[in-house]
């Protein structure tokens, strides 16, 4: 029995010992409290019951994160990291990167990435009219706990702007100091902005379209932190 992980990561064989400690991690609040078992979800197993393929394949599906630092890390560039990692792999970004050109993810056959920021901060410092973070063709990218921020030609730049069928989710993520924090087709804003999303087509190929619901700025919260915000029907 062997856990496989990404190319680079050496690969483990385990016994049951190795199993039952790993199904009782795994199953544990600190596993599914991070980012890996928000996006993985719960191991529904328990040590003793007769389901060793379902273990392994829970287990083989987990796959080391990348990383992303000034020094000890797998890449030094959170760019050259999108240029290598395989599909459905998870690049973690650990301090301050200042970005000058959009960060994109577009290479055939890699289909899902996801940036994880552990303390880690992307600043603009590129030219006008540009976009920060820009998915690809048919690249969708998952942001999780990072901190977007601008400090050159902030006027005119977006922080996050698909491009062709390239698909974003953002969850857990700060945005400052843009002109828009994030720009659909159909819609653009910045942070204090909610719109409602209507899907039109489901499936592997989806579409939908956005419209406004709530404009913050206007409501005067252009500068302003809340706690929360409670929407009567």
């Amino acid at each position: 029995m062997a856990l496989i992980s990404s190319p680079g990561h050496t690969s483990t064989n385990h016994t049951r010992l190795d199993l039952r400690r790993a199904i009782t991690f795994y199953s544990g609040t600190e596993f599914t409290n991070s980012p890996a078992g928000q996006l993985l979800g719960t191991l529904d197993v328990v040590a003793g019951e007769n389901n060793a393929e379902r273990i392994l394949d829970f287990l083989e599906a987990l796959k080391e994160p990348w990383t992303v630092c000034a020094v000890g890390c797998d890449f030094t560039d959170v760019q050259t990291a999108l240029d290598n990692v395989n599909d459905g792999d998870s690049i973690t970004i650990m301090g301050t990167h200042n970005i000058s050109a959009p960060l994109i993810s577009d290479r055939a056959g890699i289909n899902s990435v996801v940036l994880y920021g552990d303390g880690g901060t992307l600043n603009w410092t590129g030219g006008a009219n540009s976009r920060l973070i820009s998915p690809q063709s048919i690249g969708n990218m998952t942001i999780l706990n990072l901190n977007l921020t601008c400090s050159a030609n902030c006027g005119s730049t977006t922080a996050v702007r698909p491009a062709g069928a390239g698909q974003v989710l953002i969850k857990n993520t700060t945005i400052s100091g843009f002109n828009e924090a994030v720009s659909v087709t159909g819609a653009s804003d910045d942070a204090t902005t909610i719109f409602v999303c209507t899907p039109g087509t489901l499936g592997d190929d989806t579409s939908s379209t956005y419209t406004l619901f709530w404009d913050g700025a206007a409501n005067g919260l252009s500068s302003a932190d809340i706690d929360g915000l409670a929407i009567e029907p």
